[in-house]
């Protein structure tokens, strides 16, 4: 894990997950090889396998790449 990583709340990381500098994760469950660039707050956000995570992302379940559900 980066130094300049924030966790809070309740978070769950799968294998295998690369986390850029500058995250910040609230309540998020994250599932194997996801790959969350610097610079990113995830928060109340479950993620899907093998995803590449670029922009923040706030209140939605990333299932499949194809979609995005707004929770």
């Amino acid at each position: 894990m980066p130094k300049s990583f924030e966790i809070e709340g309740n978070c769950v990381i799968g294998k295998n997950c690369q986390i850029g500098e500058n995250v910040k994760i609230k309540n998020v469950i994250i599932w194997d090889n996801v790959s969350i660039k610097s610079n990113v707050t995830l928060e109340n956000v479950v993620v899907g396998n093998d995803f590449v995570i670029c922009e923040s992302v706030y209140n939605k379940i990333l299932a499949n790449k194809k979609e995005l559900v707004t929770v």
